[in-house]
């Protein structure tokens, strides 16, 4: 404990003899804090995305052309198996994928909650799980645009009923995930 306090009077003593060393320990903190977070940036642009449609609904097709237009995703690979999908994503070609569903549009149509598949790469999991939430993002954004802007509402008729879906419909509309990161 005694050579800890020495060690620190001495570090003290030096300090105030050298007014350089002392403006180096105030500043170089200051810069760093100040110049780094404008000079790097953790986003990750293009992140490739394979995308498996079954549905080819005008909705899915919708949700595909938004994740493309995306300035963080491009769409890399479109397919129609899972299995040319996480081909795409071993080959390295995308860094994540979403499944759309056969009767995805259909099921929330008629007012219930259908499960999309998102899954991200499991060995560069930075960029898969990145490349995940902007999808999650995009299927939000292009989700709310389709349910609460009229423009669409003539796209949607509810079955046996001659009246337009309400922009606002379902209400409850929401976008289950399933997840997984053990590629």
């Amino acid at each position: 404990m005694r050579i800890l306090k020495a060690l620190l009077i001495k570090e003290f003593i030096m300090l105030r003899r050298d007014a350089f060393l002392l403006r180096t320990i105030i500043l170089l903190p200051l810069v760093v804090m100040l110049v780094l977070p404008l000079v790097a940036n953790m986003d990750v642009k293009n992140a490739g995305i394979a995308v498996v449609d079954n549905d080819m609904s005008q909705l899915s097709r919708r949700i595909i052309a938004d994740m493309d237009a995306s300035e963080h995703l491009s769409v890399s690979e479109s397919s129609f198996t899972y299995g040319e999908a996480m081909a795409a994503i071993e080959d390295g070609r995308a860094d994540a994928m979403i499944t759309i569903p056969q009767g995805y549009a259909r099921q929330l149509q008629e007012g219930h909650l259908p499960k999309l598949d998102i899954r991200a790469n499991g060995v560069d999991a930075t960029k898969g799980m990145l490349a995940s939430r902007y999808a999650l993002q995009s299927l939000g954004s292009t989700l709310s645009q389709w349910f609460f802007f009229p423009y669409h509402t003539t796209a949607f008729r509810m079955e046996g009923r001659d009246r337009l879906l309400h922009p606002g419909y379902p209400r409850k509309s929401a976008v289950y995930v399933q997840s997984d990161s053990k590629l």
